[in-house]
């Protein structure tokens, strides 16, 4: 399993239980606990786009906010967008927080489903809740990577695109 794959896990999960619900609130926060990387540019938009993916239609309105001493190292970030479909994303990132958290909700329909990056799903509903962790086979395919999440299997694979294309 690559780490596209092994991403894919964990929000196919929800994407699955929102197939025919449409997703009305979606909100993602990323936070870091170093101002080392640039937070927009290396995070936020993967995130617009798990958003863009959960909420569907057209954005039809922004509106952010962010917090910086440095133009290029934002300490903070918080977005609302507004999809045609009725859809309301919220992207948060803060980069000096106490760890590293990746934590993503998902509601409507009277489900919710909150994923936390990389340890587990909660589906929860009005009379249920299940829980998918995710153990250390999941992440059998991250043994070499530099960093938990970091982009060494994905660049693998595009060159492996581009090689057989």
């Amino acid at each position: 399993m690559d780490l596209i794959e092994g991403i894919l896990r964990f929000f196919s999960k929800a994407k699955e239980i929102f197939a025919n619900i449409q997703v009305e609130l979606c909100s993602v926060a990323k936070h870091k606990d170093s101002l080392m990387r640039r937070g927009l540019l290396n995070d936020a938009i993967h995130n617009v786009d798990l958003i863009r993916w959960f909420c569907g239609g057209k954005v039809n309105d922004v509106s952010a906010v962010a917090e910086y001493d440095d133009p290029w190292i934002e300490k903070c970030l918080a977005a609302t967008m507004k999809f045609s479909t009725g859809a309301i994303g919220i992207l948060l990132m803060n980069r000096s927080s106490g760890q590293s958290l990746e934590i993503s909700e998902f509601h409507g329909g009277k489900k919710s489903v909150i994923i936390d990056y990389p340890k587990k799903v909660e589906v929860l509903t009005s009379d249920k809740k299940e829980y998918f962790d995710f153990k250390a086979k999941d992440w059998s395919w991250a043994i070499n990577m530099p960093w938990l999440t970091g982009f060494v299997q994905e660049f693998e694979h595009f060159f492996r695109c581009i090689e057989l294309g």
